[in-house]
């Protein structure tokens, strides 16, 4: 339920009096996360010099206070930009003027990927209380696309995220 945390302790939990914007709560728990590009190189030949491969570049979570070793997050184009979480959030604020509150976020797969859930309207069905969520699943992997779903299961972590999106189709 709101405000209660997950029984692993994974993700961030906001208390119910607290309406505050999805890019503060990802600010929160991705502010010192820093995703940069760098050039790729390439030894093609045993004992040879390195060669740069153009038209490459290779994404980089740079060490934060909780993950003090980078983490290769993949290669792509050099048409790539970088970009931050917060930033990227910042799409999803006016959702929740007082309406969809941010009930959780967090940082998945060493900072690739980025989650912040908005609780929806509760209902109910001959009396049985049901609930929906708005997850907001955020990415700067190469390769995988931002993704907001309507779903019944609050995200809290990566197997939370998973059926989220199973249950969201």
């Amino acid at each position: 339920s709101r405000s209660q945390p997950a029984w692993h302790g994974l993700g961030t939990i906001f208390p119910a009096e607290e309406d505050i914007p999805p890019s503060d709560a990802v600010k929160r728990v991705a502010g010192d996360v820093r995703i940069v590009a760098r050039p790729v190189y390439c030894e093609l030949e045993p004992g040879k010099p390195t060669v740069r491969m153009t038209g490459s570049q290779a994404i980089v979570r740079l060490p934060t206070v909780d993950a003090p070793e980078p983490e290769f997050l993949g290669v792509t184009t050099e048409r790539w930009i970088a970009t931050s979480y917060p930033e990227l959030a910042r799409a999803l604020d006016h959702l929740n003027h007082g309406v969809y509150k941010v009930e959780t976020a967090g940082l998945l797969r060493g900072g690739a990927n980025c989650f912040v859930t908005l609780r929806g309207e509760d209902w109910d069905v001959l009396g049985d209380e049901m609930r929906t969520y708005f997850a907001a699943c955020l990415s700067l992997e190469p390769g995988v696309g931002h993704r907001v779903l309507h779903t019944p299961v609050r995200v809290v972590c990566w197997n939370t995220q998973v059926m989220a999106e199973a249950q969201s189709g």
